[in-house]
């Protein structure tokens, strides 16, 4: 474990989820979850080496609490599929 990783722990007494969690729990695939990162509509990570990122777990609640209050539900954004280059509903 890195330092980085352990004062986090320490300080927020908090999980840290990796990207395939987050795909699991939110359902969306990672080429969204950076697109969306990038345009502000999903949480930022938590860098914890040169190559290694994890979410809050509150962070990404907090995400999916929004998106229900909202009433449109986990399956109303469209999500562009890049390597087809089709838009679909989830």
């Amino acid at each position: 474990m890195t330092e980085t990783m352990r004062t986090l722990l320490a300080a927020k007494q908090e999980r840290l989820l990796r990207r395939p969690e987050v795909e699991a729990r939110t359902g969306l695939s990672r080429s969204t979850l950076y697109d969306w990162m990038k345009r502000g509509e999903f949480p930022q990570p938590v860098k914890l080496g040169a190559r290694i990122v994890a979410w809050r777990e509150s962070d990404v609640s907090e995400w999916m609490e929004s998106r229900e209050t909202r009433g449109d539900g986990m399956s109303a954004p469209k999500e562009l599929h890049h390597d087809k280059g089709t838009t679909r509903e989830n």
